[in-house]
């Protein structure tokens, strides 16, 4: 009987960029991409006690300038589910349900997704399925679905349905333009209306900030080298 081999264990190479030792190089692109995009990001701030016991820590929370706190589970690429950050997320929304019953008004909704692959590889998977990409211009959320349904192109430009920031604009159908992370938005009952131009320049802009991630190189230190 031919001798039975020990089982591969391989993990991947820790990284350190910006002061972070990174589990993982695809972690340090996303880092990459974020600062790129002049995101304010923080890797692993906290861990939580799920429902049921289970222990979970987030990879990134990225803090937009309205105030609305987006979670990031980063996955390579063939994984796009993990159980413990779907807990994570159910809990975020029942906690959210619960503090608005209490005080609706003074409330700040979340973003929560999983990033499957480098950020180039999730941007152009997200631009094939969607025919847009799936970025909010207003607060900077990286979205798998949007909330609302799709973007799409109307005669006042491109509506885009952000929840998070649905819940931080006004209502109604005359609201002034306001400055995004991106691009001037206009909220619009529900969903948010940017001119087919400023959407077409924020596709650019993340087109390019995840070309150079995926590029970087982290060899030299922690200036990810193109």
């Amino acid at each position: 009987m031919a001798e039975r081999l020990p089982a591969l264990s391989i993990k991947p190479i820790q990284t350190r960029y910006n002061n972070y030792r990174f589990r993982s190089r695809l972690e340090a692109r996303w880092a990459y991409f974020f600062d790129l995009l002049k995101l304010n990001w923080v890797y692993e701030p906290e861990g939580f006690v799920l429902p049921g016991g289970a222990h979970y820590l987030p990879d990134f929370l990225v803090v937009s300038p309205q105030g609305i706190k987006q979670w990031y589970e980063i996955k390579p690429e063939h994984i796009t589910s993990d159980e413990k950050f779907d807990l994570f997320e159910k809990a975020l929304a029942d906690e959210y349900s619960r503090a608005c019953e209490v005080d609706e008004v003074n409330q700040k909704p979340f973003h929560a997704a999983l990033l499957s692959g480098d950020p180039l590889e999730w941007y152009e998977r997200q631009t094939s399925r969607l025919g847009t990409g799936g970025v909010c211009p207003r607060c900077g959320a990286l979205h798998n679905e949007f909330d609302y349904g799709d973007p799409h192109v109307t005669l006042d430009g491109v509506d885009v349905g952000c929840w998070p920031c649905d819940m931080t604009t006004p209502c109604g159908g005359d609201n002034d333009p306001e400055p995004g992370v991106f691009a001037p938005t206009r909220p619009h009952k529900g969903f948010l209306i940017v001119t087919r131009t400023d959407w077409v320049k924020t596709r650019n802009t993340i087109l390019k900030a995840a070309g150079k991630a995926r590029s970087a190189r982290f060899e030299h230190g922690e200036s990810p080298a193109a």
